[in-house]
């Protein structure tokens, strides 16, 4: 956990020089819930946030929910956290419909073209670590669920995770400007601290996109 949250102070040094943080940490509560809980009220939720995934839901992320001390009937909550349900079959369904895109004649790349660096093979086996299968229920009606193809599946779960961090950071609502921001803002940029990035975006909160 210690580790973890150091990764929310790490700068990350771009090909062009310019340095990043780690904008948004979205937390699996799948597992060691009260753990993940305890870590989570730690950091500012506008930087790290307890999600779990929930394969029903029709959309990349759920609103807010208040997460609860665990004790019967308890009301008392750990300092206003909330938890997020990640609408998970969404995310991996985006995710396979954007892999096999390639980039056009004249080399633009379409929405949802995904780069990578070069990473091993085992990663993209984990990334494609899954397919979806139809079943049918005990009432005989057909339902789609995923499955396993591969054992070690975190490099899709991290990217459904980052995903929904994305989601939560409103991204989905960017436009090219705010893109531009962005990159102007880092390019432009001293080699830059934790608090220098809360601060810079807190002068910008006003703006829609923030």
């Amino acid at each position: 956990w210690n580790e973890l949250g150091k990764m929310l102070n790490e700068v990350w040094v771009r090909e062009d020089g310019a340095e990043m943080t780690l904008s948004k940490m979205a937390v699996d509560t799948g597992y060691n819930t009260q753990h993940v809980y305890t870590f989570c009220a730690k950091h500012p939720s506008s930087r790290v946030l307890p999600v779990k995934g929930n394969a029903n839901m029709v959309t990349i992320l759920s609103g807010a929910s208040k997460v609860h001390k665990p004790k019967a009937g308890s009301k008392k909550t750990y300092g206003g956290l909330a938890f997020y349900n990640v609408g998970v079959s969404v995310a991996k369904s985006e995710l396979y419909s954007w892999l096999p895109l390639k980039p056009k004649e004249d080399g633009v790349e379409p929405f949802g073209f995904c780069r990578f660096p070069a990473y091993p093979e085992e990663f993209f086996k984990g990334l494609t670590a899954e397919r979806q299968i139809e079943v049918k229920d005990k009432n005989n009606f057909s339902k789609w669920i995923w499955e396993k193809t591969y054992e070690r599946n975190e490099p899709l779960d991290t990217f459904v995770y980052a995903r929904a961090a994305a989601t939560a950071m409103g991204m989905d609502k960017w436009k090219d400007e705010n893109w531009d921001t962005i990159d102007n803002y880092v390019t432009n940029s001293a080699p830059i601290s934790t608090k220098k990035v809360e601060k810079k975006q807190k002068a910008k909160r006003g703006d829609s996109f923030w």
